[in-house]
């Protein structure tokens, strides 16, 4: 079976305050992520070990970030008080 970067990403919350949410998610690769949403959902941070600026070219490595910005994103949403997504995604 090949990767095709579609296989689920395991997501857990690793911090709240009254700021932000600050979640870490396994992407397809492997590869650690921690991204940080404000209250109102805005991405205040998205930190990453596997990119660095040589390899911001190549379309699959944004690609895998948004997918991980998204999945972050709704386990914030689904895990906190915090309303992270818009209605017709909720």
């Amino acid at each position: 079976m090949t990767n095709n970067g579609h296989e689920s990403m395991d997501a857990h919350i690793i911090g709240e305050d009254s700021v932000g949410i600050a979640v870490e998610v396994t992407d397809c690769k492997g590869y650690t992520n921690h991204v940080l949403f404000d209250r109102d959902g805005e991405l205040i941070g998205h930190v990453h070990e596997r990119f660095t600026e040589a390899t911001q070219t190549d379309p699959e490595p944004a690609q895998i970030l948004k997918r991980v910005q998204f999945r972050a994103r709704n386990e914030a949403h689904r895990q906190t008080e915090a309303d992270l997504l818009l209605p017709i995604l909720d």
